[in-house]
């Protein structure tokens, strides 16, 4: 949008997309609904909805984690019964695989010493 010229302006609760300018007309107002700004179908059209990112198939726990940045699993179920994500179909018996991002994410490592123990003899040795 930002490339095609358009704007946004996010302000008391209301996205609003103004087309390029000269003209610069609203084109949408998106309402800010429990926190999130979502743009629904107009009942009243008759144009086809204008979703570029619907879902065609099933997906998975797994899939829908993975896509939506690596949220909670429990979360992500949640927010799919909720309402709060919507345009996919979610195989609500499809169980948790293995994630390795989130496990590598959380490692902990040791901080680094304040004080070297190694004492070394010559500059650039690298033996002590």
């Amino acid at each position: 949008m930002d490339i095609a010229g358009f704007a946004l302006t996010i302000r008391d609760g209301v996205c609003t997309i103004r087309s390029p300018e000269p003209k610069s007309v609203v084109i949408g107002r998106i309402p800010r609904v429990r926190g999130l700004y979502r743009v629904n179908e107009d009942r009243n059209s008759q144009k086809a909805p204008p979703y570029a990112n619907t879902a065609s198939k099933l997906m998975s726990i797994s899939e829908l984690h993975k896509k939506m940045g690596h949220i909670n699993h429990d979360d992500l179920r949640e927010m799919v019964k909720e309402g709060l994500v919507t345009g996919i179909e979610l195989d609500f018996d499809s169980k948790p695989e293995f994630c390795e991002t989130c496990i590598k994410a959380k490692a902990t490592r040791k901080p680094f010493p304040k004080k070297s123990t190694t004492e070394y003899k010559a500059y650039g040795s690298g033996l002590p």
